[in-house]
């Protein structure tokens, strides 16, 4: 064989192996699934306060079902929010083609959080009952509840004094109405600030309404709280 033909093709063999090595574009892959977490509605039950937990600890936890069957201090007893999810799946796209690149892509290592599609727009708190003279029967209690449990991702507690002050409902919404990473979560806790005046049970209606558009009407089982006089 000529040995100058010899030599091209030895060089092109060289080429194509080195080429191998270093060249290695994004392949086109089928498409794939993902899932995406979506707010159907909510559960609501009334929690007594777990006795080693308080709004002046960093955990206020759930514990027994309340029954109804005694009075309870105002922050003894936790409103407890659990959304109904459903998983839909959707096909991913894939990119066909991908730039040139001598380094290989870095993924994070730590898992993202999961999180609900849709974000929580309005909270309205309300009771056909008297709560106080300030409060009649159909006003907003937003002010009166502290969200003391929410998912990751929302805001519900500053830090003052090195201890988490949790924010009213009112406080809450505010707070997460421009926070990119707020949603409509899998769990949000509520507990009053401040106790009733009235001596009387109390029932609470709880309105949810989400960023499609889509509201939820909730009650609460009758508490009986303790009065403030008591």
């Amino acid at each position: 064989m000529n040995i100058k033909i010899l030599g091209i093709i030895v060089l092109a063999a060289t080429l194509i192996a080195c080429g191998s090595d270093s060249y290695d574009p994004d392949v086109p892959e089928p498409p794939t699934e993902t899932t995406t977490i979506v707010a159907n509605g909510f559960d609501i039950q009334v929690y007594q306060r777990t006795r080693t937990s308080g709004i002046n600890d960093d955990k206020v936890t759930r514990g027994s079902v309340y029954t109804g069957s005694n009075s309870v201090a105002f922050d003894d007893v936790i409103i407890g929010l659990d959304t109904q999810t459903e998983y839909v799946k959707a096909i991913a796209k894939q990119k066909l083609f991908g730039p040139f690149s001598l380094i290989n892509k870095a993924y994070a290592l730590s898992p993202v959080p999961p999180k609900v599609e849709q974000k929580i727009s309005s909270i309205s708190i309300t009771s056909a009952y008297d709560f106080s003279d300030e409060h009649p029967s159909g006003s907003s209690l937003n002010d009166l509840f502290l969200v003391t449990e929410a998912s990751a991702g929302n805001q519900f507690y500053k830090f003052e004094e090195g201890k988490r002050a949790y924010f009213t409902v009112t406080e809450y919404l505010e707070n997460n109405t421009h926070n990119k990473h707020a949603h409509a979560g899998f769990i949000i806790n509520l507990i009053l600030n401040t106790a009733p005046e009235l001596d009387s049970s109390i029932t609470f209606y709880i309105e949810i309404e989400l960023d499609n558009g889509k509201v939820f009407s909730l009650e609460t089982a009758e508490i009986t709280y303790q009065a403030a006089n008591s």
